[in-house]
């Protein structure tokens, strides 16, 4: 199959950009396996079950990753239409039942620790979001995440795409979670005027909690000194 995207890692090393199938079901497994060997925080990874990664891999998902030149995988990236479940985010959001059809999610992205610091779950984030503007599957408008607020790579990712914060909640048995949001019918407005803004650090998740309540949402991420900030605004 011919690659969607090559390019290169800091040390030179070739790679190429793929959709992954049910062939390659085992490389993601080692992968995540290889993620979850190094968590600091367990918190921070809702990890994918055998069947979970096949329905990724079914007709209702797309999962791309990143391989070397003797056919390795080293990162994945998935997206999917969710099955409405009791978890599913359209509840968190406020949604309607009838809107459910209209989100996917961008459910997880996990890079093999020995190729950290290269940027691919960016690279991939923008790859994933290409191909599937080229799918055309026009029933979608809205793409959603869940973050685990220690997950900084995540963050950063997440608003490098223009996804907002619109809930910070438990999710997954327990486990605190944002919830980013963004509408593919609108177009980025990078100067956008919010009425009222602030700036709240990364763990006061009271306040956070506040803001959201009160029709906020969380648009830009900052390192402050020692500090991680994002920023709130109210339309």
């Amino acid at each position: 199959m011919k690659p969607i995207q090559t390019g290169k890692l800091r040390s030179g090393e070739v790679y190429e950009i793929r959709r992954l199938g049910s062939q390659d079901i085992e490389a993601i497994r080692a992968v995540q396996d290889a993620a979850l060997l190094t968590l600091q925080n367990p918190q921070e990874l809702q990890s994918l079950t055998d069947a979970e990664l096949e329905y990724n891999l079914s007709t209702e998902g797309l999962v791309i990753g990143v391989c070397l030149s003797n056919h390795e995988l080293i990162a994945f990236r998935t997206l999917l239409k969710p099955k409405i479940t009791e978890d599913h985010i359209g509840y968190d959001l406020g949604f309607k039942r009838h809107q459910f059809h209209e989100i996917i999610y961008q459910e997880i992205t996990i890079v093999h620790p020995a190729y950290r610091g290269n940027g691919l779950q960016q690279i991939l984030g923008k790859c994933i979001m290409k191909m599937w503007d080229e799918i055309g599957d026009t029933t979608i408008r809205y793409v959603c995440s869940t973050v685990a607020p220690s997950n900084i790579p995540s963050l950063k990712d997440k608003f490098a795409q223009h996804k907002e914060i619109l809930a910070l909640k438990e999710k997954y048995g327990g486990k605190l979670r944002f919830i980013f949001l963004k509408d593919l019918t609108e177009p980025y407005e990078p100067n956008r005027q919010w009425s009222i803004t602030e700036d709240v650090s990364l763990t006061d998740y009271h306040r956070q909690i506040e803001l959201l309540a009160n029709g906020y949402r969380g648009y830009a991420f900052m390192k402050d000194t020692d500090d991680y900030i994002i920023r709130y605004g109210c339309l």
